[in-house]
């Protein structure tokens, strides 16, 4: 386990210059360590270096300290993403900790030739085939025995159930939830509204673009590589929420919507009656979604309790 002492410094290294739901959630990470009475920075770091950058526009809401690189200490912690885990092999002595917000951006990181390198062509290429050829996530036949024989000694923690299923099956033993949360302040609805709704339908036009152009109406049938935000943000302004099968979309504890609303892709005529069905009766089946709601809602407190749990050990 990790060990805090009142000297410790904790790093958290995220991808500079960007604003997507893991970049944001290191954000939050930091904000609430700092919150708590501890010492935390974030890292920026590009192109297999650490750089200067500024803070997000849309992340200065977070109170951030920022450092220029991880002070190299056992005192101290680094937590890693696992898009840029090659960062953190580098350090000896720091007490680090492997932060699986996904897993296929493991796989399919900018710096696939140092994947190449470290996992061996057989193995990452495997697994690319199977995930996004095959479209099968293989988790049952791949080992990663890398992996696990080099970072089994540092701690991993995941964001999602689809990512814990992954850490089991290359034998990576108890891993910690550390999840998220969306930020609610700008959920402007009130209950009488909710019958203004227009049978409009919202989409991001950048996941699964194949599929989209063969139906013209796209919920959100992408690879979800990790709890994804998107499906989050829409059930919480009341909209119903339709995806797929992959990732963790797969998993009620990651997408958690009644399974008929999660259909594979190629169900076309199911996928284009149930489209029809909600925007024909949108009343009836919003009511669905009032637990996946709750959940939503009750998640940064979750948030709180898994920082707790892994920064507040009675090791002080």
């Amino acid at each position: 386990m990790i060990k805090i002492s009142n000297d410790s410094k904790i790093y958290v290294i995220c991808p500079a210059n960007k604003e997507t739901g893991g970049t944001e959630l290191a954000h939050q990470l930091v904000d609430c360590l700092i919150n708590k009475g501890l010492d935390a920075y974030i890292v920026y770091a590009d192109d297999e270096k650490y750089v200067a950058a500024e803070i997000p526009v849309s992340f200065e809401k977070y109170l951030v300290h920022i450092a220029s690189e991880p002070v190299d200490d056992e005192k101290n912690v680094v937590v890693c993403p696992e898009a840029i885990f090659l960062f953190a092999l580098s350090l000896k002595k720091i007490q680090i900790i492997f932060w699986w917000m996904s897993v296929d951006n493991f796989f399919l990181d900018t710096r696939m030739f140092s994947q190449l390198n470290f996992f061996g062509i057989y193995s990452t290429l495997r697994y690319v085939y199977g995930r996004y050829i095959r479209h099968q996530p293989l988790f049952g036949e791949m080992t990663v025995s890398k992996l696990k024989n080099v970072i089994n000694r540092h701690l991993h923690v995941y964001q999602s159930e689809y990512a814990r299923q992954f850490l089991l099956s290359v034998g990576i033993k108890d891993p910690i939830p550390l999840s998220d949360y969306i930020d609610t302040d700008f959920i402007n609805i009130s209950l009488s509204d909710l019958y203004k709704k227009e049978n409009l339908i919202l989409y991001n036009p950048r996941k699964g673009f194949e599929f989209t152009k063969k139906i013209k109406l796209y919920i959100d049938f992408g690879n979800h590589p990790g709890k994804d935000r998107l499906p989050r943000e829409a059930a919480i302004n009341y909209c119903c929420v339709i995806t797929g099968i992959k990732g963790s979309a797969k998993y009620v504890e990651d997408v958690a919507i009644p399974d008929v609303y999660k259909l594979e892709k190629n169900e076309l005529a199911t996928i284009k009656h149930l489209i029809i069905d909600v925007l024909e009766n949108y009343e009836q089946h919003i009511n669905a979604f009032d637990d996946y709601r709750q959940k939503i809602l009750n998640e940064k407190s979750v948030f709180e309790s898994d920082v707790e749990r892994i920064f507040f050990r009675k090791h002080r």
